[in-house]
């Protein structure tokens, strides 16, 4: 190991890094049993589609596998800082093809004793592999603001926010602990946005849904929208079921559950609305920026 350690510090140092990444993982077996004879310094064949896979597109272990691999590069950066860290990742990104996935916020120990290396590093969501292509995506899917304050809220007077939405957390908890699965009123609403979406002869909820949006003049409190919603709520039965208690045991009342569950179903619409806008962006950004400023081709196109 020191001859290889001897002859990888002549390299410069934006490429040393990548060297002993490539080393540990492609001939970690031959190291760890001192058997390493020769070993070659070239990038593995990926299909071409790879780098335009999410780490949710891959199968569990793959995924989990680059995201270990990755955090070893980090932490090598940190063992052979490079003069110029950023060209480094660049190598990085060139060389291994894991475009979409995040680099990770590794730190020193606090104290001497304390080994700095542990593998359950927090992702750097803001600096993927890509960083141009992960800079552009991660502004696409965080422009369009999306929680439960920008739903349409009806409160009594005697009612505030905070209440209300202490109700809900609490009812939330709840359902997440009804068994069997199909019983929760976050299945229940999934499910059936998903069979009207599969549905091509009707108009779906959530287009029907975008559509009280766009005809509505009001921004938080809006009648159209909630009377929409709410219609859907009773013809679907949507609901939580049963009855629970928050805390100093004070009972969520019948009509602060069921306003609760409108906003869980408004959440869900709203978040397939928002979805469908960053599909829109994606396609956008796909058509106005060139592909030829990535390595890989467009980070879009798959979008």
């Amino acid at each position: 190991m020191d001859q290889v350690y001897t002859r990888v510090s002549k390299l410069p140092s934006a490429i040393q890094p990548l060297v002993f990444w490539h080393l540990f993982t492609a001939a970690t077996s031959k190291l760890a049993h001192g058997k390493l004879q020769s070993f070659r310094f070239m990038p593995k064949k990926y299909a071409p589609s790879d780098q335009k896979k999410s780490p949710d597109d891959f199968q569990y272990n793959r995924t989990k596998k680059i995201l270990l691999d990755i955090q070893l590069f980090d932490y090598l950066l940190d063992v052979l800082p490079p003069d110029d860290r950023e060209y480094a990742k660049f190598n990085f990104y060139v060389f291994t093809h894991f475009d979409r996935f995040p680099h990770f916020k590794t730190s020193s120990p606090k104290a001497p004793t304390k080994s700095p290396y542990t593998f359950n590093l927090s992702p750097a969501y803001d600096d993927c592999v890509d960083q141009l292509g992960g800079l552009i995506r991660y502004h696409i899917d965080h422009c369009i603001p999306h929680s439960v304050s920008w739903l349409n809220h009806e409160l009594p007077a005697n009612t505030s926010l905070t209440n209300r939405m202490d109700s809900l957390s609490t009812l939330l908890l709840y359902d997440a602990s009804l068994l069997p699965i199909k019983r929760r009123l976050t299945n229940r609403v999934n499910n059936l946005l998903q069979s009207s979406a599969k549905d091509n002869n009707t108009l779906n909820y959530v287009d029907q849904y975008i559509q009280q949006k766009n005809s509505s003049t009001g921004f938080y409190s809006d009648d159209k929208v909630i009377e929409y919603v709410t219609n859907l709520q009773k013809d679907h039965n949507l609901y939580f079921e049963g009855q629970t208690q928050i805390s100093q045991n004070l009972v969520v009342s019948s009509t602060d559950s069921a306003e609760c569950a409108r906003l869980v179903i408004q959440y869900y619409l709203q978040e397939q609305e928002v979805l469908l806008a960053r599909k829109a962006l994606y396609r956008l950004a796909a058509k106005l920026i060139p592909e030829n400023l990535f390595e890989h081709g467009s980070p879009f196109s798959d979008s």
